[in-house]
């Protein structure tokens, strides 16, 4: 499906790249990239956030002491 998406991008018949905003706007697949990328770093920073601390262990209510 994204082979078929980069190939439909491609095709200046179906996207007109005639009023692109910034010049990395003309490179074929460029935002299906970009949004990737950005989609990649959002999990792993996510991830990388939520181990330095801010995760408990599963035990963590176990270990209460009881009055």
């Amino acid at each position: 499906m994204l082979a078929f998406i980069l190939l439909m991008d491609t095709l200046p018949s179906i996207v007109d790249k005639e009023y692109a905003h910034t010049k990395v706007e003309h490179i074929p697949g460029f935002w299906g990239a970009f949004g990737f990328i950005a989609c990649t770093l959002i999990i792993f920073l996510s991830k990388w956030y939520g181990h330095s601390g801010i995760m408990q262990r599963e035990d963590y209510y176990s270990k209460s002491t009881h009055c």
